[in-house]
């Protein structure tokens, strides 16, 4: 991993398809979404977690500083938006706070990334072949550039990932397992629960 990687955990979502909750207070084995996503972040080395969206249940002593998308539900790229300024490191680790998880990628990506690389972004792809935008790294010189070119056209409120990061040189992570699984309808945070006990279990077992 290259030397100082921050990290960006996005929690602004409305979280509509689960009747407006907050994902991030969502429990799946004993610990919040949030919490899950914070700890990933540090797992894989960030030196600087910035949490971008609703804090509400964020404990201040968790990440180093939260900040809030302009306008409010703006989307993933607003949400970069407000917190890029913070961010100092040459990489930034980004993470959805609805990826339970969020543990195994994150170490994944830090694993993967190196300064002589070549690319702008590390990416995870999930086993149907999908990029998971909101599960990589990013060369926070590129997504400063991409930022700026997005501000200056259409605007980043509500800008897909594709348009904000499509460009970029990219590799991938492939996980072809339910690591990618991301909480976005109560059927989704059912299969969250049952694949962690699940996991436990196994890890339990002599």
């Amino acid at each position: 991993m290259p030397h100082g990687t921050d990290a960006i955990v996005l929690s602004g979502g409305r979280g509509s398809r689960l009747g407006g909750v907050d994902k991030g207070a969502l429990d799946v084995g004993g610990e919040h979404l949030i919490d899950i996503a914070l700890a990933a972040a540090r797992s894989a080395g960030a030196v600087r977690v910035i949490v971008s969206g609703a804090d509400d249940g964020v404990d201040a002593a968790r990440p180093d500083a939260v900040v809030r998308e302009e306008p409010a539900f703006g989307g993933p790229v607003a949400g970069i938006a407000a917190a890029l300024p913070l961010v100092s490191a040459p990489w930034v680790i980004v993470l959805a706070c609805d990826l339970p998880f969020a543990g195994s990628l994150a170490r994944r990506l830090g694993a993967a990334l190196s300064p002589a690389s070549g690319v702008d972004a590390v990416v995870v792809r999930d086993g149907d072949g999908r990029a998971q935008w909101l599960a990589a790294a990013y060369r926070a010189e590129a997504l400063r550039d991409s930022i700026t070119r997005l501000t200056a056209g259409r605007g980043v409120a509500g800008a897909s990932m594709r348009q904000l990061v499509g460009d970029l040189v990219t590799s991938y992570v492939d996980e072809p397992g339910d690591a990618t699984l991301d909480v976005d309808t109560p059927a989704d945070l059912v299969r969250a629960r049952s694949t962690t006990i699940g996991r436990e279990s196994t890890e339990e077992a002599p």
